[in-house]
């Protein structure tokens, strides 16, 4: 009786275990993939600075 109450409650430790390891590699992804945007958007904003900057000099 005690070795299946502690088996149980392994599995469900290990259940939980595992759904809250999914859930945090699924937020760490998510909040990868939005910091990999945001350094798209930043190359591309200084790459639109820098030409700005080139042709405000030639004037």
């Amino acid at each position: 009786q005690a070795n299946i109450c502690v088996r149980t409650s392994f599995l469900l430790s290990s259940q939980r275990f595992q759904s809250i390891s999914e859930q945090l590699v699924c937020f760490l992804m998510l909040t990868l993939d939005q910091m990999g945007t945001r350094i798209n958007d930043l190359e591309r904003n200084v790459t639109e600075l820098m030409t700005q900057a080139d042709t405000s000099s030639v004037q």
